[in-house]
């Protein structure tokens, strides 16, 4: 019987090809757990700052307590159990999406600082933090439309409810929160949603903002889930309540994110979690803003997001909107 086929040197290459694509694997591994971690010399600079400013790493805005972020920081010992101001504006940090899967850092201080100082602190990190794509301040944000309970009757909502009859849609109602209890909601699917201004699961509405903008969408889509996210209470709210929430409804796998509010300036953090957004496929609903000017209103302004406009009884704008 001729083997000299067998030990061919085509046959031998051949025979050595699964061992040679374990160990590109491998490599490639090592490569991306490397590229992920925050440098020893990152994390230095990041404990300089945080003890030089009384700053506090309060965690991953879009993956929660269980992100690679997160576990880095604390493999590196830069989360503190220190207390901070929770209603006082801190800096929102976004990584490159090569190191920690793009997350998004939030850090608190311990005391106020105000915003043209902490716009200094914030390009003081980004300088320093070579993971970093951007930092910026958090914001407050603005509610937009009445708190009431009356929903006007418009002509074209019996076409609207024709098409929307027989589909189910998940609707994550990023805003104040919702009254559960409200008789207009007893035939309505609410699943649990999350507090972000408190971190709790209490989304009891203080304001009567979220439970009016869940009204209406209960009205026009009776079949919709909703999944309320509180992010703000009586204090207010901020930018960094909404992307927390942001990221808690992207996990949710919902179909909708309706986002009743807005912000006047512009965020790249924001910019990030409607991109994710739209890469699966959720459709954001935004509100233009009410200050009857054509200014840039966020995140209805992002080409990401429907950006919705008030009107009157007969369909007209409302002076007050944008």
């Amino acid at each position: 019987m001729r083997k000299d086929h067998l030990t061919h040197p085509s046959h031998k290459i051949a025979g050595l090809i699964p061992l040679i694509l374990v160990i590109i694997a491998a490599l490639i591994l090592v490569f991306l757990q490397t590229k992920s971690a925050i440098s020893d010399e990152s994390a230095e600079k990041f404990s300089r700052l945080n003890n030089k400013y009384d700053m506090v790493i309060s965690g991953d805005l879009l993956g929660g307590e269980n992100s690679r972020l997160v576990a880095d920081l604390y493999e590196a010992d830069l989360m503190s159990n220190n207390k901070y101001d929770r209603d006082a504006k801190g800096l929102i940090l976004s990584f490159k999406d090569g190191f920690n899967e793009g997350g998004i850092l939030l850090l608190q201080p311990m005391h106020k600082i105000a915003d043209s100082t902490l716009s200094q602190i914030a390009k003081e990190y980004f300088e320093a933090i070579p993971e970093l794509e951007y930092a910026e301040t958090d914001q407050s944000i603005e509610f937009e439309g009445s708190p009431t309970y009356t929903v006007p009757n418009f002509e074209a909502e019996e076409v609207v409810l024709a098409e929307l009859e027989d589909s189910e849609v998940t609707v994550a109602v990023i805003d104040s929160g919702l009254d559960t209890e409200h008789e207009f909601f007893e035939n309505t699917t609410v699943l649990e949603g999350w507090n972000t201004a408190d971190d709790n699961s209490d989304v009891s509405d203080e304001i009567s903002h979220g439970t009016h903008m869940t009204g209406i969408i209960v009205k026009n889509a009776p079949e919709a889930v909703i999944i309320p996210y509180k992010i703000a209470n009586a204090s207010g709210g901020k930018l960094s309540n909404v992307l927390a929430a942001f990221g808690l409804a992207l996990e949710s796998e919902a179909d909708v994110i309706n986002t009743s509010f807005g912000v006047s300036g512009n965020s790249y953090a924001l910019y990030k979690m409607l991109n994710r957004a739209d890469e699966k496929g959720v459709i954001v609903v935004s509100a233009a803003g009410n200050n009857g000017q054509d200014e840039n209103f966020y995140p209805a302004t992002y080409g990401e997001s429907i950006a919705v406009a008030g009107v009157d009884d007969y369909g007209s704008k409302m002076p007050r909107s944008n």
